[in-house]
């Protein structure tokens, strides 16, 4: 989890290519994907 965190968090950070649309359904999937693991 923790490298898929580190490149969710890159792209982010670069906003440019990534939208705040993109940066919540990211996060909902990355929640969903951490609740199954765990």
């Amino acid at each position: 989890m923790i490298p898929v965190i580190g490149v969710a968090s890159g792209a982010l950070l670069l906003g440019e290519s990534v939208t705040w649309i993109e940066g919540v359904a990211l996060l909902l999937v990355l929640g969903a994907v951490s609740l199954v693991l765990f």
